[in-house]
């Protein structure tokens, strides 16, 4: 993972912004082959203590609380990384011939 990010101060919130990269492999639920996967993250969200705060300083940005003025950063970013995953992650549509991904033939009805 790469992470570049800016904070800066507005009152009582911390703005951040910045991006993600991540770079690994899921599982394809369509051939169940390793699927490479890469993932770029835009992040824009108001550090505060409530999101009444952050709502406050700017109603569009994603509220994350900081409870009791701290933040767990990496429980932050795991929670980002995982909402930023596909639901189903699936390779190329086959069309003929084997998956690109995993190698696999489609499955043929013989009658």
């Amino acid at each position: 993972m790469k992470l570049t990010l800016t904070l800066s101060r507005r009152g009582q919130v911390v703005l951040a912004e910045g991006e993600m990269h991540i770079l690994g492999s899921v599982v394809c639920e369509r051939c169940l082959g390793a699927m490479p996967l890469s993932l770029r993250v835009l992040l824009r969200v108001g550090i505060g203590e409530s999101g009444a705060v952050v709502a406050a300083c700017d109603p569009e940005l994603d509220a994350v609380i900081a409870a009791n003025g701290s933040l767990d950063l990496q429980a932050w970013l795991e929670d980002e990384a995982l909402l930023a995953l596909p639901m189903v992650p699936r390779c190329d549509v086959w069309v003929e011939g084997p998956c690109s991904v995993s190698n696999m033939v489609p499955p043929q009805v013989i009658n």
